[in-house]
């Protein structure tokens, strides 16, 4: 299985909000070198909504690392378990990233069910 992001939360500001292009529930196999996200439908994790910029962030795989980094000219946070990212991250199997109101998990390794 190769890493992954899971949407697990979106945060809308009413009823009438409308800031997809994902939902909850959705994952993204990280197959491609470089991965981007943001706003442009172009990227290959679209996040429509008007306080985005066009390309927000990369995702990088380096081997059987996988590395986030923020890219927009704005600076908007991107936050690794609620820490806001200064540079290029490392990302580790059960990471949480939030992006604005979405919110994924980072698995790396594939989840084994528990016997009784």
């Amino acid at each position: 299985m190769p890493p992954q992001l899971k949407v697990i939360e979106i945060r809308r500001l009413s009823d009438e909000d409308e800031t997809l292009g994902v939902w909850v529930g959705q994952v993204f196999d990280l197959v491609k070198v470089r991965t981007t996200f943001g706003r442009c439908s172009e990227n290959d994790i679209p996040l429509f909504s008007y306080d985005r910029v066009r390309r927000h962030g990369l995702l990088f795989l380096e081997g059987d690392d996988c590395f986030i980094e923020d890219i927009s000219d704005r600076m908007y946070s991107i936050l690794v378990n609620n820490e806001r990212i200064q540079s290029r991250t490392l990302l580790n199997d059960g990471d949480v990233v939030s992006v604005f109101r979405v919110t994924f998990e980072y698995r790396k390794e594939k989840e084994t069910s528990k016997e009784s």
